[in-house]
């Protein structure tokens, strides 16, 4: 985990891997729906199907702008095993402007961002940082993770109607933590996300045992020792990465029409 400028913390001295970076933001107002291991999760798989010879400098970092600083855990279990997680990670809770740092050496950022809404400091200046290349806002888009329980529900409205839809930030509402055999109560999350008419993508993100352990066990969904729990849930990162346009299966994170951070 690093505060420090990107080529230092890669042991570069110049140059840059990509001509562009996107930057995606994972964000509910809600604790405990599954933001940090979204991050993780979808950043490893692409990370790993972009890159499958998993090299030293990945192509995604994760940035944790949050002061709970989940990330850190897969990190710190990481290492105690030995194990290389197939990202770059960063703090930059005390300075979210360094997300600016990043651009050109990773051709995705995906930003977990803490729940709170009031006085959340890091959250509203990463939000409105401005891509100096481009002088539009640094943030392509952004995820919400939503669970099918009613408890979710409100914290869902104030994400998009007080934090992104203002911004006029593009996101999907995405399922998180579903079971295969509460079926009623996924058709009833659908249907509350389609009634206000936020987009979604096709499938929610499945439950699986193995994810409530990742981050004490410092390996993310391409390293899980189940078969059934790995290629699950790669197949749930797959299908969510395509729908944001962040396609996989090849080295280019692609542009596809009305995708959230083309």
């Amino acid at each position: 985990m690093s505060e420090i400028s990107v080529p230092a913390a890669r042991g570069e001295t110049s140059g840059r891997a990509f001509k562009r970076t996107k930057f995606l933001l994972v964000y509910s107002s809600k604790g405990g729906v599954g933001k940090s291991s979204i991050s993780m999760n979808l950043g490893a798989t692409v990370s790993v199907t972009m890159a499958p010879d998993r090299p030293a400098n990945p192509p995604v970092a994760i940035v944790s702008i949050d002061e709970q600083n989940t990330p850190q855990d897969y990190v710190e279990a990481a290492n105690k095993k030995g194990l290389r997680l197939p990202i770059d990670v960063y703090r930059f809770d005390r300075d979210p402007s360094q997300l600016i740092g990043l651009i050109g050496h990773y051709r995705l950022v995906v930003i977990d961002a803490g729940g709170h809404l009031k006085g959340n400091v890091p959250l509203t200046t990463a939000l409105d940082l401005v891509n100096p290349e481009t002088g539009r806002r640094l943030i392509d888009g952004a995820l919400v993770p939503m669970e099918t329980g009613q408890e979710s529900r409100k914290p869902t409205i104030r994400t998009c109607n007080l934090v992104l839809t203002p911004r006029e930030i593009p996101f999907y509402v995405v399922i998180n933590k579903a079971f295969p055999q509460a079926e009623a109560d996924l058709r009833d999350a659908e249907a509350f996300i389609d009634e206000h008419g936020w987009d979604r993508p096709p499938s929610p993100i499945k439950h699986f045992r193995a994810y409530s352990k990742a981050a004490t066990d410092g390996i993310t969904v391409p390293d899980f020792d189940r078969a059934y729990a790995r290629q699950g849930g790669m197949l749930d990162m797959m299908q969510l990465a395509s729908a944001l346009g962040l396609h996989t299966a090849n080295a280019e994170l692609g542009a596809a029409t009305g995708a959230v951070v083309a």
